[in-house]
Parts: structure tokens; C-alpha cells; sequence
């Protein structure tokens, strides 16, 4: 088996999931243009209350209730199961979070609204000041993990590695936020959580075939880029796919058993798994030789 792992050309089918990929990014963008994100309280300002109920809830006849109390944009949905929901609602523009009194008096008017049988089982707060704050730090937070990782895989081997490494970053992040475009998934802290996770996950597979290319340049230094990255990354294949499935496995069974919070987390990195595991075996790799052939020569 090993053998043959080490006779599949990689680099011809990297080049050919590079159109999908390039597909992918495109549509992100389009759709970050057409429609944008569906932020979640913790990037757009509001306040989230679950409610449970004994029976099954009238989501239409609440939504009447709720709109005759607060005359406000205020959004229901059904939250795991038909006795559980969401109530959504936004907070006024410039404001930092709900005074105390009046976050209370809401709270009181709803539980009168709502009945004695209806349960408030979580409420989170966030105004709209601390949601872009969030915002920025999430994205900082991102920002400055790719460059750190960018310069470590730069002075761990040499620059074309590095610039590489981090353009399957990129395309394993534009992935997730793919994700998040075409599905019911609100982007909030967690989608950050999820990001850095894949792209430190991403960047082991990827430093591991790095690592392997080094290893065989210096054994075989006559040996072509091509046949040289082709024999690293079935050398690491085994590997790679082993890790993955077993992450896999884990993250499947978070999702299967964990509840609707944890699959709203989980499922992101499943994946990012899939993107970071492809973009480590058919692209970071291949576009070496990309750069080996375009911009290093030319310079030599």
C-alpha cells in the first residue's frame, strides 16, 4: 500500500482542485457582497433568551405577542425541539448594553407575555459597541495567528514555504466562511474559535510534508521539485489521513450527542477539517513547485 501511495501523482491532482477551490472563493466573496453574514448577538448587539416550555410552542402566536409588547425587531425561531425556542432582539444603535432597570422591566413585561409555563433557561446581553469590538478582535486575533504562523514556517524553512503554507490558511478559512454563507449558522465567537482551530490544525499537516520535502531534498538533492513533493506527500500520507479520521471521529460524535450548541460548533470544524486536510495534501505542496518554476528561477 505504501507503495502505491508514493506512485499517485499528487501535484496533477492538486492542480486540478485548485478549480474548485477557486470556485469556492469566488462565491464567498459574491455572497459576502449579495447577502452577507447572519451575525449572531455576540457580533450584531441584542439580546438572546432561550425559553423552554411544557408543551409545544405556537411560535406564530408568540411572535404576535411579542411584537405587540416591544413594537421592535424581534425575531422567534425554534430552538432544538418544538418546546424549546429563541427569542431574538436587537438593541438601539450607540448603545453599550441595557440599563439594568430597564433590562428587568423587559424581562418581567415578557414573562408576563409568555405565561407561568414558559421557561427562561439563558439570557445574553451584548450592545452593539461591544458586538464591533468583538468583531475587530476576532478578526485581529485571526490576522495576527496567520502572520506568526507565516513567519514561523518562513525561518523554519525557507520563504516560498511560508507564503505557501499560509495561502492554504486562506483557503481553508474562506471555506468555513463558505460555510457559514450557504447554511443557517450565525457567525459569532465560536465561528473565531473555529477558524483558528482549523488553521492551526491545517498548519501541522502542512509543516509535516514540509518537513518531509526538506528530509528528501537533502537525501536525493538530484531529484526533480516534482517527483521530489510527489514522494514527501505519499511518504506523509498515511499519516495525514490517519490523524484526520480520528479527528474526525470525535468531531462526529460531538456533533451527534452534543446538543444544538455544540453542533454549532463542531460542524464548522468538521469543516475546516476537510478543507485543511486537502488544502495540506493537493495544494500548499504543489504550489511550491509553482513558485519554484515562476518566481525562484526567474530571480536565479
Amino acid at each position: 500500500m505504501k507503495n502505491s501511495m508514493r506512485d499517485i501523482d499528487f501535484i496533477k491532482y492538486g492542480f486540478f482542485s485548485f478549480i474548485p477551490s477557486a470556485i469556492i472563493i469566488f462565491l464567498t466573496f459574491g455572497l459576502m457582497a449579495l447577502k452577507g453574514f447572519s451575525y449572531g448577538v455576540d457580533f450584531k448587539g441584542g439580546m438572546l433568551i432561550e425559553i423552554q416550555s411544557t408543551s409545544s410552542l405556537n411560535l406564530p402566536l408568540l411572535r404576535k405577542k411579542l411584537f405587540s409588547l416591544t413594537q421592535k425587531d424581534v425575531s422567534l425561531q425554534e430552538f432544538g425541539s418544538p418546546c424549546d425556542a429563541l427569542i431574538r432582539l436587537d438593541l438601539p444603535k450607540n448603545t453599550v448594553t441595557l440599563e439594568e432597570k430597564d433590562q428587568k422591566a423587559f424581562l418581567d413585561s415578557l414573562k408576563q407575555c409568555l405565561g407561568h409555563k414558559i421557561d427562561m433557561r439563558r439570557i445574553e446581553t451584548v450592545g452593539p459597541k461591544v458586538a464591533g469590538e468583538l468583531v475587530y478582535k476576532g478578526v485581529l486575533a485571526i490576522v495576527v495567528a496567520v502572520f506568526a504562523m507565516m513567519l514561523y514556517v518562513s525561518f523554519r524553512f525557507e520563504w516560498p514555504f511560508g507564503v505557501c503554507a499560509i495561502l492554504a490558511l486562506i483557503h481553508d478559512c474562506i471555506s468555513i466562511l463558505f460555510f457559514y454563507l450557504v447554511s443557517n449558522y450565525e457567525l459569532s465567537e465560536t465561528s473565531i474559535v473555529a477558524l483558528l482551530i482549523t488553521a492551526s490544525y491545517s498548519i501541522n499537516d502542512t509543516v509535516v510534508i514540509f518537513d518531509r520535502i526538506r528530509e528528501n531534498k537533502q537525501k536525493n538533492p538530484s531529484l526533480s521539485l516534482y517527483l521530489l513533493i510527489n514522494k514527501s506527500i505519499g511518504e506523509t500520507l498515511s499519516r495525514t489521513l490517519y490523524t484526520s479520521f480520528t479527528t474526525l471521529a470525535a468531531l462526529v460524535c460531538l456533533y451527534a450527542v452534543g446538543g444544538s450548541v455544540i453542533q454549532s460548533f463542531s460542524l464548522p470544524i468538521i469543516v475546516g477539517l476537510f478543507a485543511g486536510t486537502l488544502s495540506s495534501l493537493l495544494q500548499a505542496a504543489p504550489l511550491l513547485l509553482v513558485f519554484e518554476r515562476y518566481l525562484v528561477s526567474e530571480k536565479k
